[in-house]
This record gives C-alpha cells, structure tokens and sequence, in this order.
C-alpha cells in the first residue's frame, strides 16, 4: 500500500494541481455521448421545422471542458491568494506577472464576450449552436486552461508527467483509430455504443451508425466528429511525438514515442486529410532546418524518420489504390466555375431560368380538371411546347433546353401549388404565394432567394474541396465585425444560407453551412478583427519566443526537443487553421499545449538564468 501511494507520488511530482490539465488534455478529447436536443432554429427560412438533432462528439466535452475551467478558476485564485500572503519575492506571481501573452489572451476573451453580449443571437452564444457548442463558456475556458496549465507546470518534472498522459491518451485514441483504419469501427460494436449510448436511449442503439464507418478512404475519425479534425488533431500533435522519439533519453522512450509517431500518422492518412499533408510538409521543413543547423549528427535520424513516412504513406496510398501525391495537388489546383444555372428571375407573374446564355420562364395555373397546367416561354415569349409522360415529368421540345424538365404539384405544405424545375442535376421550386411567385427551397418553406456578396474567391467554389464558395461568402461578413462580432457560435445563423442559387451550384444545396472551415474567418466574423489579432498576437508571441530559444540550444536533451516539437505542432496547428475551423473536439488541447509550451520555455530560461 505505502510503495502504491509513493508510485502516484512520483507520477503527479506532488503537484495534484495539474489534474485538471491532465483531464482537458488528455480525456475530454475521449468523451462521447449522445444527446438529443432542440436546435432552436425552426424560425428560420432556411431550416427544417423539426429542430431536434442527435450530438454524440461535441455537446458532453464542452460540459467537460467548461466543469474543468471553474474549477481551475477556483485552484488558481486560492492559490494566487495564497502566494500573495507569503513573504518576500514570490517566484509563481513573478511568472505570472512577466507573462505579457496573458494580455493578449485577456483582451481575447474579453471581446468575444462582449461581442455574444451584443449580439443579436446571443442565445446561441450561450448556449452553443447546431453540430458546434463552442458557446462563449467554451471560448473563456480556452483562456483560462491556458494560462492555469502555464501557472501551475513549475517543473522539468511536471513537464514529465505530462508527457506521459499524452502518451496514454494517445496510446487509445491511435487503438480506436486502429479499428476504424481496418473497418471495424469501435464505435460500431455492442461494446462501443454501451459507452456512449445512455440506458434511456437503448431503443437507438440498432439504428445509430457513423456515416464515416465503412466508408473507405475517409473512415478515421477516432474521436473528434470528423475525419478533418483528425488532420488538425495530428498536425499539432505529430511534431511532438517525433521530436519526443528524436529527444528520448533512453532506447526505449525513442522506440515507443517512434511506434506511436508512425501509428498516428497511420491514423491520419485513413481520414483522408490532404490539408494535413501539406501542414506536415512545412513543419518538417522547418524543423529540419533548425535541427540541421544546431545539431547535424541527428540528420541520420531525421532522414530515417522522413523516409519511414514516405514509405508508409506510399504504401498506404497503394493499398487504397490512390496517388497521395495526386490526390492532395487536385485539391490545390484551381478549376474556375462553370454553371449553366446562371440565375432566377422572378417577378409576379412568372418565374425566368437564366440558363447557359439562354432565358426560358414559367408560369402555371389550374387547369378545368383541377390540376396544375404548366407554361413555358423563351426571351421573345414564344410558347415552347413540351410533352409530359405517365409519371408528370414535363421536357421541353425545343433543343434549346432539352436537358431541363419539370413536374408540378397540386396543394403542397400548405403551398397552393409548386413548379419544380430541374437543371444541371439540381432541383428548383417555386410557388404562387399573395400576389406573386416565390421560391420554394429543399425542406418545402417559402423564402427570397438573395445574391449574397462576394470576395476573393467568388470565382473558384470548389478550391480546397468546395471551400472556395464558403470562404468566398464568408469574407463580406468581415464588414459587422470591425471592433465586435456576431457572438460565439453565431456564424451559422449570419452566413447567407438563402443565396441559393450560388449554394446549389457549389454543391451546398441539401448542406447546412454552420462553419467557414477557417479558423481565422471564424474568429473574426464571430467575435470580431481585434479579437482575432489578439489570438493571433497570442500564438506567435509564443512562437518567436521559442524560437529565439531552439536558436541557442544544440536539442541533445529532451526538453529542448519537447520545446521544438510544441512550436512545430502549433505552427502545423496554425496551418491547418487556414482551412478547418476551431473545434472543442480539438482546440482544448491546442490551448493546453500552448499553455505547456509557455510554461516549459520558462524553465528552460531560467535554468539558463541559473547557470
């Protein structure tokens, strides 16, 4: 009993504050459980009138995270207090104060808060919104995580400790990844749903599955919703694991953090995430660079670490019969937009397809016999004549639009009749409401189709695997968010859902857009431009500081190479930024190891004050 106390003894280092660090970092990331809810946006055009939706990944973590910053709150002023009434120089308050990232953070947090208290959706920044619950609860718990895991990480010793939670957390998350590599979904099995399933919803059990299971070459999502979070999650993540492998202290540290480097990119490349690829790509430049310089005699390591990725990755894409290379360069290249759906015209007493040069409009009435006779005129308001076959479909005689054809309905949602136009793949309807023709969008409710500004990208919709068209309607939203944003988790209610003609031709009509897949977009536009150079100013303070540091060390221990792998990990982070958006499946760990990051710089420079 006495040497099992002593063993915990020497795992916590005594310092039982950096539990809750431990839990943010290294079991939130793990949580799932289904929760039923009501989405709140029935009141909108634009969504479905039954608003209840299923989370798994997403709501009980952010339950998790926020629990676990009040109680850091908590820790951290007691024990502020409690070092402010000790006599003379206090070495924990001197860190804090010579801290100045903590102001950028402050500022940050400060914002977004007033931007969800002046928002005009501020019950969704309060609560958390549809497939997101990054509420403003949540955005405040990223602050302080941050600054409570640099607080209280003191020693080389719990620098240690909390390494070795990483480890076991990744040592299960890879194994869940693992199974879903193989196609056989943890989370698929009686056992898996008995974990995230409550006992008053085993009647869904039969009924629930995982839309990425089985899928193919985008099956791996462990435990973070989607496949894309897995790249984000990794780019932070890998350049640790290898700079642990490269700075072990002994053989058996380098061959198990090498093992858990090579299954995590395993891992990565079964979700599919090429942004991820392109991140590693430019982390590994950097530091192979920094190594390289510093230290040459690693550079047989490096090559053999490189070389092992190259080959798994080789190996990986033949298994899957796709070329990485290939694969990640078409999402890259370019390809302008080429519609053939140019516009609806509509006015009262018609509707007009502006299709591929050429005008045609509609018009529909009751016929004698009570069904829906359907009209049809080109640009100079010729009659073209049409045939209908036994299942109603209606197609058009004239050359000209023999690849539109349409179908009517009689009474329908209430609606008294609805035209339904099909062009280019995509179904569009309309209907006879008041004094006039409106649109009719894909859950069958009424609403004003608008031509939503544009920018930068207005051109290329499908640019990073259809992102183009979001970033592209995203950046206008810039304009509102001069000093203040939308609020926390509002994003998904100012982007513009009813450009309806853009979002079908994108691909985005049966999608729900609830993020711009930037992270920096997304801070922007939600708690405004100021905050977003506050983050901003936050991260690279940290990686210029680091920086300076790695310049002067020659990376022969491990904490030296722990420090490069953080600011590698974070710059990757950062990359990955550009094109996914922040995530309470994945940021809570970002803001952790930032707060490490920090704390660890701090030892290492007064070691060398020291000395």
């Amino acid at each position: 009993m006495k040497r099992k106390k002593q063993n915990k003894t020497k795992f916590l280092n005594g310092n039982y504050a950096l539990l809750p660090t431990l839990f943010v970092l290294c079991v939130v990331p793990l949580i799932m459980r289904l929760y039923i809810y009501y989405t709140g946006l029935s009141v909108f055009p634009w969504r479905s009138d039954n608003s209840k939706e299923v989370d798994i990944f997403l709501y009980y973590k952010s339950i998790a995270l926020i629990v676990s910053a009040v109680i850091m709150i908590f820790i951290l002023v007691f024990s502020i207090y409690k070092d402010s009434k000790k006599r003379g120089l206090n070495e924990n308050l001197t860190k804090l104060k010579q801290a100045k990232w903590i102001i950028p953070v402050a500022v940050f947090g400060f914002l977004a808060l007033l931007s969800t208290l002046f928002s005009k959706y501020r019950s969704f920044g309060f609560s958390g919104f549809l497939e997101q619950f990054e509420s403003i609860w949540v955005i405040l718990a990223y602050c302080i995580v941050a600054i409570y895991t640099f607080y209280f990480t003191r020693t080389k010793e719990d620098i240690n400790t909390l390494r070795k939670g990483l480890f076991i957390f990744l040592t299960i998350i890879c194994a869940i990844g693992f199974s879903q590599l193989m196609g056989h979904d943890f989370w698929e099995t009686g056992l898996g749903k008995s974990i995230f399933v409550p006992h008053e919803y085993d009647h869904l059990k039969d009924s629930l599955e995982f839309e990425m299971s089985g899928s193919g070459n985008h099956q791996v999502y462990l435990t973070l919703l989607n496949p894309n979070y897995v790249g984000v999650f990794a780019a932070l993540i890998l350049p640790i694991c290898i700079m642990c492998c490269i700075g072990g202290d002994s053989l058996s540290k380098k061959i198990a953090w090498g093992l858990m480097s090579a299954a995590l990119f395993l891992c990565t490349l079964g979700s599919g995430s090429k942004a991820f690829l392109l991140a590693l790509a430019v982390v590994a430049s950097i530091g192979v660079l920094l190594f390289v310089i510093r230290n040459i005699k690693v550079l047989p390591i490096i090559t053999a670490i490189i070389s092992t990725f190259v080959i798994l990755a080789s190996a990986y894409g033949t298994y899957i019969n796709i070329d990485i290379f290939d694969y990640v360069k078409n999402a890259l290249t370019p390809k302008e937009n080429s519609y053939v759906v140019e516009d609806f015209v509509i006015e009262p007493n018609k509707v007009t397809l502006k299709y591929a040069g050429k005008e045609i409009s509609f018009n529909a009435s009751y016929n004698s016999f009570g069904g829906v006779f359907l009209f049809a005129t080109d640009e100079s308001g010729t009659n073209i004549n049409n045939t209908i076959d036994d299942n109603g479909i209606i197609r058009f005689e004239d050359e000209r639009f023999k690849d539109i054809y349409c179908k009517t309905y009689g009474q329908t949602n209430n609606l008294p009749f609805v035209i339904e136009i099909n062009a280019a793949g995509h179904t569009y309807r309309f209907s006879y409401i008041d004094s006039g023709y409106t649109y009719v969008n894909n859950i069958f409710k009424p609403d004003t189709i608008v031509h939503a500004e544009s920018a930068v990208f207005t051109k290329y919709d499908r640019l990073f695997s259809g992102r183009g068209y979001i970033w592209s309607r995203s950046i206008p939203l810039l304009k509102g968010s001069i000093i203040l944003g939308s609020g926390a988790d509002t994003f998904g209610v100012v982007f513009p859902h009813n450009d309806y003609i853009a979002r079908t031709n994108a691909g985005y009509q049966n999608l729900f857009t609830t993020k711009p897949h930037c992270m920096y977009l997304q801070s922007a536009i939600q708690y405004g431009i100021p905050a977003l150079i506050c983050y901003l100013t936050f991260v690279i303070m940290y990686i210029l500081q680091t920086f300076k540091l790695c310049w002067k060390t020659s990376f022969k221990d491990s904490h030296s190479c722990f420090a490069l792998g953080i600011m590698l990990g974070i710059i990757g982070y950062c990359i990955m930024g550009i094109s996914n958006d922040s995530c309470v499946a994945v940021t809570p760990v970002a803001w952790t190891i930032l707060g490490i990051g920090y704390a660890l710089n701090h030892i290492i420079k007064k070691e060398k004050t020291q000395s």
